[in-house]
């Protein structure tokens, strides 16, 4: 006579997924990339864009300083940082969706000005990304800025290491 043994297994904790965890300064990165995405189709000058942005928004001055520091910082190094984007992109920086350029700008820039962890500035992009565009469009996001991340920490720990 065969016995046959009943366990119960305990059901596994269930993680939620962090979709809706953002950093607190999303909403402003947000801002500062449809700013950008303004100025890269051509509709207007940065003054007249960063005016427009925030006229039906409640923000600080040091909420605008934030946003008008990343779209100042990234139009005026923007040749700079399509050549370091091109470095890690098999694709031509001129075949990337405007959006999606934008956003790889912006990420770019921030994470050599180094005032946020980078992890937080490829998440908030990656989040961008998939608001804005497709899942492949976030692989791809995550991807470059992932690299351009690195070569930054390798950069610092070779100046360390000579210093």
């Amino acid at each position: 006579m065969k016995r046959t043994i009943i366990v119960k297994l305990k059901e596994r904790p269930r993680f939620e997924k962090k979709s809706d965890a953002k950093h607190p300064n999303f909403n402003l990165r947000e801002i500062a990339l449809q700013a950008l995405y303004q100025i890269d189709l051509g509709s207007a000058p940065l003054e007249e864009v960063l005016k427009l942005t925030w006229v039906h928004s409640n923000l600080t001055e040091e909420n605008k300083q934030l946003i008008y520091d990343i779209v100042e910082g990234v139009t005026e190094y923007e040749t700079d940082i399509d050549e370091i984007i091109q470095q890690y992109s098999k694709k031509d920086i001129r075949q990337i969706s405007s959006i999606v350029r934008c956003i790889l700008r912006m990420g770019t820039y921030e994470i050599l000005k180094g005032e946020f962890p980078g992890p937080i500035i490829i998440d908030t992009c990656c989040t961008l990304t998939r608001k804005y565009d497709d899942e492949k469009a976030v692989k791809f996001v995550n991807a470059i800025l992932d690299k351009v991340y690195k070569y930054l920490l390798e950069n610092q720990e070779e100046k360390e290491n000579k210093g």
